[in-house]
C-alpha cells in the first residue's frame, strides 16, 4: 500500500493507520525543502513503514519501527540489513535529513555524521560545549575543524554533548563492539562470569 502526497500535511490530516511520529517527520520535513514523499505501510501494524521522500535532489528512503525510531542508511542498504542510524524522534530525524542533503548537493557523498553535526543534531552551541569540555569556543570550534582526532578526544567531545562513545568493528562473517583502553581484560584473563548451578540435593 503506497500513499503519495506532496506539499504540506496537517498533522490530524494523516491517513488512516499512520504512525503519528511519521507525520511528525513530514510536517518537520515542509519547512526543510521537502519535494514529496509516498509512504508504505505493511501489512502487520506493528511492522516497519517506509518512508520514500525527496528533499530537493536528494532521494532516500526512511524505516520506522513503532517504539524503535525511525532508521536511515548511509552505506549501501542492502535488503534486510540495519540502518546505519537511528533516531528515536522525528524532530532529530529531519535535523539529520537535511544534513544529508547537503552533503548529498555539495556532492560529497553520504557519510556518518562528524563532530559538528553530532553537535547541530543536539542544537547545542558550541559555547556550551565548550563549558562542558573545559576548553574555550575556538578550541571547540579547531577541534570540529580537524580531520583527525585521537579516540580519548572523541570521547571527551561526546562526553560533552551529554553521549558515550561506542567502538565496533565489522568484518566478514561477524561484527561486534570493541573496547579499547587499560581497563580492557587482559588476554587470557578472567572471561564471562557465570552464576554457580545450585546443587541438586536428594
Amino acid at each position: 500500500m503506497g500513499i503519495q502526497q506532496s506539499g504540506q500535511q496537517r498533522l490530524d490530516d494523516r491517513p488512516a493507520g499512520e504512525p503519528e511520529d511519521i507525520g511528525r517527520l513530514i510536517h518537520e520535513l515542509t519547512g526543510r525543502g521537502l519535494a514529496h514523499y509516498e509512504i508504505d505501510a505493511p501489512s502487520d501494524p506493528a511492522g516497519e513503514w517506509f518512508v520514500d521522500l525527496a528533499i530537493g535532489d536528494f532521494e532516500t528512503v526512511v524505516g520506522f519501527r513503532p517504539n524503535a525510531g525511525f532508521g536511515i542508511h548511509t552505506s549501501e542498504a542492502l535488503y534486510g540489513s540495519r540502518p546505519d542510524e537511528v533516531f528515536g524522534d522525528a524532530h532529530r530525524t529531519a535535523i539529520r535529513l537535511g544534513q544529508l542533503a547537503v552533503q548529498h548537493a555539495a556532492g560529497r557523498g553520504l557519510r556518518s555524521p562528524g563532530l559538528r553535526d553530532l553537535r547541530n543534531l543536539l542544537e547545542m552551541q558550541q559555547a556550551s560545549v565548550a563549558a562542558a569540555y573545559g576548553g574555550d569556543q575556538a578550541a571547540i570550534s579547531r577541534l570540529e575543524a580537524r580531520n583527525d582526532h585521537k579516540l580519548s578526544t572523541i570521547a571527551d567531545y561526546v562526553r560533552a554533548l551529554g553521549g558515550k562513545l561506542e567502538l565496533r568493528v565489522r568484518f566478514d562473517g561477524f561484527e561486534a563492539p570493541i573496547h579499547i583502553g587499560r581497563d580492557a581484560p587482559e588476554a587470557g584473563g578472567a572471561g564471562p562470569v557465570r552464576k554457580a548451578r545450585p546443587s541438586r540435593r536428594r
